[in-house]
C-alpha cells in the first residue's frame, strides 16, 4: 500500500513515513552503539582498577599479577610506583590493597531520607587496614558522583545541612530574602467598592456560605473569582493569592544565583561528592566506604594521587572552583524536606504549621475567627483599619520566623518555603595529571 500510493500527497506522507521509520531505526542503532561504547568503557575502567590493585600489591607485597595483559600491566606498574612514591612518607609501602569495586556501604540516615538507595563505596581500591582509600578517576574528566539525582540531592541537602553557614557567607542570602519579604507581604490597601462583592471581613467562608449568601470570603473569592468583578478587585486578590508562589519562585532563583557563586558552598559540595562523608554518615572519615585520596590516571601509565581528607585539600578546591551546577525546585508548597532540627524549631513557633503557606493560611483562619466575634459587618472603614493592622503584625511575625529559619540554618529556610531540588546538574572539570 505504501507502495501504491492513491494520490501525490498520500504518496509523500508515506514516503515521509519511511524516512522518519528509517531515522528512528538510526538512531536506535546508534544509541546502541553509544551504549556499547559506555558500557565498554566501563568495562576498561573497572578491570584496570583490578590491574592497578595488583601492581600496587605486587609492589609492596610481591604478589603475583595474574590475568593482567602485557602492556596493561606494564602501565599500571608505572602507576603504582607514582603512588607508592607520592605517599612513600605516611608507611604505604607494607600496605596490602582490595578492590573495592562495586561494593556497597550501608547508607545514612540522611541519605535514606532523601530517597538514595544506591551505597556503591566511595572508594575504589583501598588498604586492608583503611589508612589509604583511593577513590580513582580516568584524566578524561570522570564525574565525582554518580549519576542518581537522588545521591546528588542527598549531597546537596547534606551540604546544607553539615555546613550550615560555613564562611557566614549566607548573611546575604538572608538579607535578600527580608528584601523579598518586604517587597511581596508589603500592605495591599482594599480596592474601592470590594466590599459589595467579597466579605472582605472573612478569609475563609463558613460551612454552607454559598447557599445563602452571594459574597465570598478572600479565599474563595481567589479561588473562584467572578468575570464581572473589577479590574481593580481582580487584581488586589491576584497580589493577594501570588504573594507566597511569587517569593518562592523568586527566593528559589536568588538561592541558585548565590550559591552557584558561593565557594564555601561549592567546596563543601564538592568534598561530600568526593569523599561520601554523608552518604555513609562516617563524621572521621575513617570507614571503608568513604575515600580520603584521590588517584588520577590515564591509560597511558600517569598518575597523580592527591589527599582528600577535607574541604580545604587542594584537589578538593580545584574541582570545586571549576565545576558548574544548576538545580531545579519541585514545584508545589507540599514538597518540603525532612528536618528534625527545622521541624522542632517551627513546632514551638508555629504549633500547627512549619510553611510560610501554611503560615498564611493558619494566621488566616485566626483572623476571621476573630471577626466573627466583633460588630464590623456594616463598618466598613474599621473593617478596613482591622485589616491593614491585622496585615502589618503579621507580616513582622512572618519576617521574624524567616530570621529564625536562618540562624538554623539554610535548609530551614528552604523548608519554610516549600523549596524542594528536583534535579541537578552537575559538570565537573576534567583535571590534568
Amino acid at each position: 500500500m505504501i507502495l501504491h500510493a492513491e494520490t501525490p500527497e498520500k504518496y509523500a506522507y508515506s514516503y515521509l513515513g519511511i524516512l522518519s521509520f528509517a531515522k528512528y531505526f538510526y538512531m536506535i542503532h546508534h544509541f546502541s552503539k553509544f551504549q556499547q561504547l559506555e558500557e565498554a568503557n566501563t568495562q576498561k575502567a573497572s578491570n584496570f582498577e583490578l590491574y592497578i590493585k595488583q601492581a600496587l600489591n605486587h609492589r609492596t607485597k610481591n604478589m603475583v599479577m595474574t590475568d593482567v595483559p602485557t602492556r596493561a600491566g606494564a602501565k599500571a606498574l608505572a602507576i603504582a610506583d607514582t603512588v607508592l612514591q607520592s605517599l612513600n612518607s605516611k608507611g604505604i609501602h607494607t600496605a596490602e590493597f582490595v578492590h573495592m569495586g562495586g561494593t556497597k556501604g550501608p547508607l545514612s540516615d540522611f541519605y535514606t531520607a532523601q530517597g538514595a538507595t544506591d551505597g556503591t563505596s566511595k572508594a575504589d581500591i583501598r588498604s586492608t587496614d583503611n589508612r589509604f582509600r583511593f577513590s580513582l578517576k580516568n584524566s578524561g574528566g570522570a564525574a565525582l558522583a554518580s549519576g542518581s539525582q537522588a545521591e546528588q540531592r542527598a549531597a546537596f541537602y547534606w551540604t546544607l545541612s553539615a555546613h550550615p553557614n560555613p564562611t557566614n557567607s549566607y548573611h546575604k542570602i538572608g538579607e535578600e530574602i527580608l528584601g523579598l519579604v518586604e517587597k511581596y507581604m508589603a500592605d495591599i490597601p482594599l480596592p474601592k467598592g470590594i466590599e459589595k462583592v467579597i466579605n472582605v471581613k472573612r478569609m475563609t467562608s463558613p460551612p454552607g456560605f454559598f447557599s445563602g449568601r452571594r459574597k465570598p470570603g478572600v479565599l474563595d473569592a481567589m479561588a473562584n473569582p467572578k468575570t464581572q468583578w473589577s479590574t481593580d478587585i481582580k487584581a488586589w486578590l491576584k497580589e493577594i493569592e501570588q504573594r507566597d508562589y511569587a517569593m518562592k519562585e523568586t527566593i528559589g532563583k536568588q538561592l541558585e544565583v548565590t550559591l552557584a557563586s558561593d565557594s564555601s558552598f561549592r567546596r563543601f559540595y564538592t568534598f561530600e561528592c568526593a569523599t561520601g562523608q554523608g552518604k555513609f554518615g562516617d563524621t572521621h572519615l575513617t570507614g571503608p566506604s568513604t575515600a580520603n585520596y584521590m588517584l588520577l590516571f590515564a591509560y597511558d601509565g600517569r598518575a597523580r594521587v592527591d589527599v582528600a581528607d577535607n574541604p580545604d585539600a587542594p584537589i578538593i578546591q580545584t574541582y570545586a572552583k571549576n565545576m558548574k551546577f544548576r538545580f531545579r525546585w519541585k514545584d508545589g508548597a507540599k514538597t518540603r524536606v525532612s528536618v528534625d532540627l527545622t521541624k522542632k524549631f517551627f513546632r514551638q513557633e508555629l504549633p500547627e504549621h512549619h510553611t510560610a503557606s501554611e503560615f498564611w493560611l493558619y494566621e488566616s483562619r485566626n483572623f476571621a475567627r476573630q471577626l466573627l466575634t466583633e460588630n464590623l459587618w456594616n463598618d466598613v472603614q474599621s473593617l478596613r483599619a482591622r485589616f491593614t493592622n491585622w496585615l502589618t503584625a503579621t507580616i513582622q511575625k512572618f519576617k521574624a520566623a524567616v530570621v529564625r529559619a536562618l540562624s538554623v540554618g539554610l535548609n530551614a529556610v528552604l523548608e519554610f518555603f516549600g523549596l524542594s531540588v528536583d534535579t541537578i546538574e552537575t559538570t565537573w572539570p576534567n583535571v590534568q595529571i
